[in-house]
């Protein structure tokens, strides 16, 4: 029998997958995960519906639970950064996935918050072939700096390249951590430089003793450190096994 569900890692899948799981006969089927981290998957805030999370869980029982922060805490860390970076003027784009735009909202308002000029807000199109005219239109806002609130895998690497190309090497890019893979060097090139993603995990040098240790162990077997929600989801495996263990 199925316990409880591991994953997945993304939050559109997440919003999919939860509902269905929630209905499941017997009772609702728990998930867990480190890495979907749209807010409107646990409750209110930037850019979530009227309906959630209350539409994620038909039954009216919680069953999904993340271990890492929503997209409130990220959007928020890279306006700090951005600020941090000499970031004075913004410009807030998303892809109009729940995602992106809860993430974007999120940036858009801590932005506000802590004395940056937002210029401007827009969506891209992640079916087109050219995006010059959105690139324009933030360089004609004069935004220093732009936030992608969204998946790099909706046209991500050529948006990054036209706004690289429009707006100069000197302006911020700057995307949350559906962007953290090698698929925007590759579709961007040297575009891509100084390009930079958030992820809502902590360094592996600043997690715990406990996690510390499965880092170095990790990097001993294969080779690498781990990256990304690596440890997290491994932090997610033991929480279930040790709830499997104790239920009796």
């Amino acid at each position: 029998s199925v316990l409880v569900v591991h994953g997945p890692q993304t939050s559109t899948c997440a919003i999919e997958m939860v509902p269905i799981l929630n209905r499941a006969p017997g009772g609702p089927l728990p998930m867990l995960s480190a890495g979907p981290s749209y807010l409107g998957l646990t409750r209110s805030g930037p850019g979530v519906g009227r309906d959630e999370p209350q539409k994620y869980f038909p039954t009216g029982q919680r069953s999904f639970l993340r271990i890492g922060p929503a997209d409130d805490a990220q959007g928020a860390a890279a306006a700090l950064y951005a600020k941090e970076e000499g970031a004075r003027r913004v410009f807030v784009l998303n892809d109009g996935e729940p995602y992106g735009f809860g993430v974007a909202e999120a940036f858009r308002l801590a932005a506000e918050g802590i004395g940056l000029s937002v210029e401007g807000t827009g969506r891209w199109d992640p079916k087109a072939r050219e995006l010059g005219a959105l690139a324009d239109r933030v360089r004609r806002a004069g935004a220093d700096t732009v936030y992608l609130g969204g998946y790099q895998f909706d046209n991500g690497p050529r948006l990054v390249k036209q706004l690289r190309e429009t707006l100069g090497p000197e302006a911020q890019i700057i995307a949350p951590d559906a962007w953290n893979n090698l698929a925007v060097v590759e579709g961007a090139g040297a575009a891509a430089e100084g390009f930079s993603p958030t992820i809502a995990v902590l360094p592996n040098d600043e997690l715990p003793a406990a996690g510390r240790d499965f880092a170095a162990e990790f990097e001993d077997r294969f080779g690498a450190r781990p990256c990304c929600y690596s440890v997290h989801t491994a932090q997610a495996t033991h929480l279930m096994l040790d709830a499997i263990a104790d239920s009796g």
